[in-house]
């Protein structure tokens, strides 16, 4: 039987890095998805966990933001292998890269696969990855505002999913902005409505989905003014009673 061990290295808007080991008896499958803090911050965090990027098997992207594709030169120096739509890879001028294609099956290696699939978000060729092998699987959804494709089709064993918001605080915040003309908070507020999901968007996502087999739910992302990491856990929990964590700013999941 297979354990998804799942470390996190960073999560949020100033970088987001995360790694699931596939354990199965002695057999590790290393895997990073996203790369969006600095080479040498990703070298001491993995050395923390006793891993060695060598034995990083590939790494996955979501999108070209900075925030989760800082590193991706680097990995491929490395010799380190890249999965991402053509689209990220046009945006980060990278010819070094295994093309995914929303719902196309691609095989990370001989034991893993990961059925990518579309997300939206406010940059083109967003994705969220159903990542599995044999008896274990985990589903990923990163920065998005919804998601178009059937996640009916999945049953994971774990889920990573965006989770940025306070809905309630975050309209009070964005109507106090509009009161007050205040032109730069109108316009950080409604990029979040229009390219994140809040806690609201984060269950509806999760409704969509077959959780009868999930063990665990990681809320990734989260801001740093409009979220209470406490009352969202809490929330999401009474939701699917499900054990929740989430996924700290400097790394670890609690």
């Amino acid at each position: 039987m297979t354990e998804i061990i799942a470390y996190c290295l960073a999560s949020s808007s100033e970088g987001n890095c995360y790694i699931y080991d596939f354990k199965e008896e002695e057999k590790h499958s290393i895997i990073m998805v996203e790369c969006g803090i600095p080479f040498k911050e990703i070298l001491s965090k993995l050395a923390k966990l006793q891993i060695n990027i060598i034995d990083v098997q590939c790494c996955l992207i979501t999108h070209a933001h900075r925030d989760h594709s800082y590193a991706v030169k680097e990995l491929i120096k490395c010799g380190i292998p890249i999965y991402c739509s053509e689209m990220t890879a046009n945006y980060l001028n990278i010819e070094s890269y295994r093309m995914l294609k929303s719902g196309y099956l691609a095989e990370l290696n001989e034991n893993i696969k990961v059925i990518p699939f579309e997300v939206i978000h406010d940059i083109e060729g967003c994705l969220g990855f159903f990542i599995f092998n044999k008896d274990k699987s985990l589903l990923f959804i990163n920065d998005s505002y919804k998601v178009p494709f059937d996640l009916t089709i999945f049953k994971p064993t774990i889920v990573f999913i965006e989770c940025n918001y306070e809905d309630k605080i975050t309209h009070i915040l964005y109507n106090q902005a509009k009161k007050n003309n205040d032109k730069e908070s109108i316009h950080r507020y409604e990029r979040i409505l229009k390219a994140h999901m809040g806690v609201y968007g984060c269950k509806k996502v999760l409704s969509h989905i077959d959780l009868t087999s999930c063990k665990f739910i990681a809320l990734m992302h989260l801001s740093d003014r409009n979220s209470n990491e406490y009352k969202m856990k809490e929330e999401i929990y009474k939701a699917f009673k499900i054990r929740v964590g989430v996924c700290q700013k400097r790394g670890g999941i609690k």
